[in-house]
């Protein structure tokens, strides 16, 4: 099973839009073994801290801004890794609530993660390691997302 299939079969058996804290440990601990710009590296730090609570959404903001303006003129060039793995980082920078798709955001952080240099095999391992409680929990429903949708393709 590659990531995009555990990624489909995550969304048919949870809600990932309730799974903040699932999601954030996952790209935080992906993120972890990428090449990171200071920044990069500051703002995983911070994102880490809110997950535990120890830092503010005003905090993960200038995080989340300083990131971006480090890669400002380049932000779409994910060939550059240190772009790549800023805009991984990135992922980890949203707060509780973020009204994002989170099924998007994982399949964007999984481009991301690769081009940054991330095994894709290493990557389906840490997805289904990360969510291994919300798998065993989730009552899988063949064919059936958690919102009543059929499964993205």
């Amino acid at each position: 099973m590659n990531y995009r299939d555990t990624l489909e079969e995550l969304e048919r058996r949870v809600d990932l839009n309730r799974e903040f804290d699932a999601i954030a440990r996952f790209v935080i601990g992906v993120c972890r073994s990428l090449g990171l710009s200071g920044e990069a590296r500051d703002a995983l730090d911070v994102a880490a801290r809110y997950l535990e609570h120890a830092a503010s959404d005003e905090e993960l903001e200038r995080a989340r801004v300083s990131c971006w303006a480090s890669i400002k003129g380049r932000d779409g060039n994910i060939a550059d890794r240190e772009v790549a793995s800023t805009r991984a980082a990135l992922c980890a920078t949203h707060p509780r609530g973020w009204p994002d798709d989170a099924f998007s955001g994982l399949d964007a952080f999984e481009a991301f993660a690769t081009a940054a240099g991330a095994n894709p095999d290493d990557l389906t391992v840490a997805l289904q390691a990360a969510f291994a409680d919300a798998l065993r929990r989730g009552a899988a429903q063949p064919g059936v997302a958690a919102d009543g949708a059929p499964p993205r393709r």
